[in-house]
C-alpha cells in the first residue's frame, strides 16, 4: 500500500523563473499587438496614464497612506500596459457609436469646449478601465491566437495610385 502513495518532491521555482516568467508575459502584450498600433498614441497614452495615476493618488493616498501610493502606482503601471488593449475595444463599440451620433448645440467656442471636454472624458475613462477591460482583451487575443489593430478608414487621395 505504501507503494501507490509514494510522495514525490518538487523544488520551488527559482527567481529566475519568476523574472522569466514576468518577461514572456509583457512580451506576449507586446506580441499580441500589430508593431506599427503599438507606436501609436503613445503621447495619448502618457497622459492619460499621468492623469490616471493623479486620480488614484488622490482617491487611494489619504484613507491608507503609503500603501495606497503602492496601489496607485500599480494600477496606473497596469493601465500604461493594457491601454492599448483597452482603446481597441472603445473603437467601434457603444461609447464611441452613441459619441459620434451626438448633435451639439452652442457657439462656436462652445462647442470647442464640449469636444475637447468629450475627449478628455472618453482616454480618461479608456485609462481608468484599462487594468481591467484590457487584461480581458488580451486574454481573449491569446486565447484566439490574435494580433490586434486599428484599421484607419481615411485614406490619402494624394498617393493613392
Amino acid at each position: 500500500m505504501s507503494d501507490n502513495f509514494k510522495k514525490e518532491y518538487v523544488t520551488p521555482p527559482s527567481a529566475g523563473a519568476t523574472k522569466e516568467k514576468f518577461g514572456n508575459f509583457l512580451q506576449s502584450v507586446r506580441d499580441h499587438l500589430r508593431e506599427d498600433y503599438r507606436k501609436q498614441y503613445v503621447i495619448r497614452k502618457t497622459l492619460c496614464s499621468f492623469l490616471v495615476f493623479l486620480f488614484w493618488i488622490m482617491f487611494w493616498v489619504p484613507p491608507l497612506g503609503i500603501f495606497g501610493f503602492l496601489i496607485a502606482v500599480v494600477l496606473t503601471w497596469l493601465s500604461f500596459v493594457f491601454w492599448h488593449y483597452s482603446y481597441w475595444n472603445y473603437q467601434g463599440g457603444i461609447i464611441q457609436n452613441f459619441l459620434d451620433g451626438l448633435v451639439r448645440y452652442g457657439t462656436f467656442w462652445g462647442l470647442v469646449k464640449k469636444t475637447i471636454l468629450q475627449y478628455i472624458l472618453v482616454y480618461f475613462w479608456i485609462t481608468l478601465a484599462a487594468p481591467a477591460f484590457g487584461f480581458f482583451i488580451w486574454r481573449k487575443a491569446v486565447k484566439h491566437n490574435q494580433v490586434l489593430y486599428v484599421t484607419n478608414e481615411r485614406r490619402d487621395i494624394w498617393n493613392e495610385n
